[in-house]
Parts: structure tokens; sequence; C-alpha cells
């Protein structure tokens, strides 16, 4: 059958075929709803849901990720992209709650699924396993002449695992980034951690 796309907070800019949920009615939205009260969907009634430049306005993430596992298939893909805590414009926005941090949805991931060498802490929601498959930084410059070193910069740091971790610890003050973009798939809670 025909995949099934829902669009968290879809604003004015819908991903085509989505289904569309916004809180905004100006939006004009497919369904008018707050996604931190849940999603009006059935269980696994999703292949991809996607979240573009929406979870940093949310209080409870982590009842939002939950949402997004319940309505997605199982193997089904969650794409987000969100702002990271280096970008000066996150800071401007009022509706903004949350920054986001190159390890922030590790923290949902088994230790053996982190790619980076630097571990972080997998205790603190047990009931969410995610398993990420990608994620990446997105460099971007209003100004027309930094667009070139924009993109050299987003190649140089997303070159390896050990070039982000070196870019985020060191560099992200001095070449801020735009945001990251993350693919994501959720795991079963109960089973064992992948070798």
């Amino acid at each position: 059958g025909e995949m099934r796309l829902l669009d968290l907070g879809c604003g004015l800019r819908k991903q085509q075929n989505a289904i569309g949920i916004d809180m905004n009615a100006n939006a004009h939205p497919d369904v008018i709803g707050n996604i931190e009260q849940g999603l009006p969907f059935r269980d696994k009634s999703f292949d991809k849901v996607v979240g573009y430049s929406v979870l940093e306005h949310l209080s409870n993430l982590d009842g939002c990720v939950r949402e997004v596992g319940r309505v997605l298939r199982r193997g089904g893909i969650f794409e987000v992209f969100v702002p990271h805590f280096s970008n000066a414009l996150f800071y401007s926005d009022p509706t903004h709650k949350r920054c986001f941090g190159y390890f922030t949805f590790d923290y949902y991931c088994d230790e053996s699924l982190q790619k980076s060498r630097w571990k972080v802490p997998a205790f603190y929601n047990r009931d969410i396993r995610l398993e990420i498959l990608e994620k990446s930084f997105v460099f971007s410059s209003r100004f027309k002449y930094m667009a070139k070193a924009s993109r050299l910069i987003e190649r140089w740091a997303n070159r390896s695992e050990e070039w982000k971790l070196f870019y985020e610890t060191h560099l992200c003050w001095l070449f801020p980034c735009y945001g990251i973009r993350y693919l994501i798939t959720f795991r079963d809670p109960s089973s064992p951690e992948r070798p």
C-alpha cells in the first residue's frame, strides 16, 4: 500500500502526501491538535513521522517521543530536524523551550547502539528505546557570502563520529551549527541490547 506519513507541527510547510497535525488552525493542518496532549491516531498507523523544527517548542519531549513510537509501525522511521544549541537564532524565538545537542537522542539508546566512543547514560527513560540510524549537523547561513563556507564546514564536521564529537566539544561556538538531522527507529524496550 501507500506509505502513510505524519507531519508533526506541520505549520504552513506540510510535507507532500502527509497528514499534518498542528495546534495552529491558521496553518490549515489536516488535524488540529496539540501534540503534547497525545496523537489522535491508532497504534502503528504510520510508516514515517517527521518533525521539522517542532520538538524545540515542546515542554514534554518524552511524552511526544512515546506517542510517536506508539503510532509508528514496526520498523518505521522518525525523521527529526532540531536546532543545535550553538544556533544564535534558537534563543531569539520566545516559543522555543529547549535546544538540542548531538547526543540528546542517545539518552534514549542503549549504550551498545550509541555510535560514538563517548557514551551517555541510557537509564533515564527505559520505556523509550531508540536506535539512531543517522544523525548529522546541518549548517546554514542567511548571508550569501557565507553559503559556500557553511557547506564546507558541514562536510568537514560530518566526516565521521570522531569529527562530530570534536566539532561539538571544541568548535561549535566558533562555527555555529544551524541544527541536527536525525533518522530514528524505535526498538522494543523489553528486547535485549544488541551487541
